[in-house]
């Protein structure tokens, strides 16, 4: 029975995009140009794009992930942080963002705090270190300061098949939970106070919190601060607001 390879040139040699331009006498940018998609935008025949994805297909090319996210900035990865990955309810929400985010190209990395802050952070720092494209998260009391530190890619955002995203956790200091509203595919990077999100963050957190009545903040740059209702189907919502413009209108 033979043992193992003795040294580096008995490894079975890894393909590289430079060996498939060599072997087929192309530049890698036409090879690159063919994986990536961009044939028929470049010009490039389809015989010779059919010729460059068969030898691909012989030979089991696989693209190094890490330098094509370097090169194009992105990861196709998005990372899903919740409480227990285990519960049912989340299982059930990871299971809906799975197959949207599988359909559009992206793989999902799964996590839990267990509703601890310093394991939300660490994994929050994982996720910047990995270049995610995006998170979905469900993070516990103590992470405030993170959701008011996020910087959104308003551009990946505007692409996104959804009006508006909400980024949320619970608040502190008698403030029951805190948010903020990104909706550039409307026209609106970050909206400072937005009452149609808190419709939707109203029934989520009067739920988890076990209360109808909730004090909630909105900490975009200029926010502001809710005192909200759950009543059945609907909330009532209140805070102060700032005069902006006086008119009048005749029919």
């Amino acid at each position: 029975m033979p043992g193992p390879p003795q040294n580096r040139s008995e490894l079975k040699k890894k393909i590289l995009i430079h060996d498939i331009a060599k072997h087929l006498d192309v530049s890698i940018a036409t090879v690159s140009l063919v994986l990536n998609g961009k044939a028929k935008e470049k010009r490039i025949s389809d015989a010779l794009a059919e010729r460059v994805l068969k030898y691909v297909a012989e030979v089991g090319y696989k693209p190094n992930q890490l330098a094509k996210s370097l090169r194009t900035g992105k990861t196709h990865v998005i990372g899903l942080m919740v409480e227990d990955i285990a519960n049912a309810f989340f299982a059930k929400i990871a299971a809906l963002i799975e197959k949207k985010a599988l359909a559009r190209g992206y793989r999902i990395i799964y996590c839990s705090t267990n509703n601890d802050v310093a394991q939300t952070r660490d994994l929050l720092a994982m996720f910047q270190e990995r270049h995610v494209d995006g998170y979905a998260l469900a993070v516990p009391p103590g992470v405030e300061a993170e959701v008011r530190a996020l910087k959104p890619d308003f551009a990946r955002l505007a692409a996104l098949d959804y009006v508006g995203i909400i980024a949320t956790a619970p608040g502190t200091n008698g403030v029951d939970f805190v948010s903020r509203f990104f909706a550039p595919r409307v026209g609106v990077p970050e909206d400072p106070v937005t009452g149609s999100a808190h419709s939707t963050l109203i029934p989520f957190w009067a739920e988890k919190l076990g209360k109808t009545e909730l004090h909630a903040r909105q900490i975009s740059p200029r926010g502001g601060d809710l005192w909200c209702q759950l009543r059945g189907e609907r909330v009532d919502i209140s805070g102060y607001a700032v005069t902006y413009s006086v008119g009048e209108i005749r029919v």
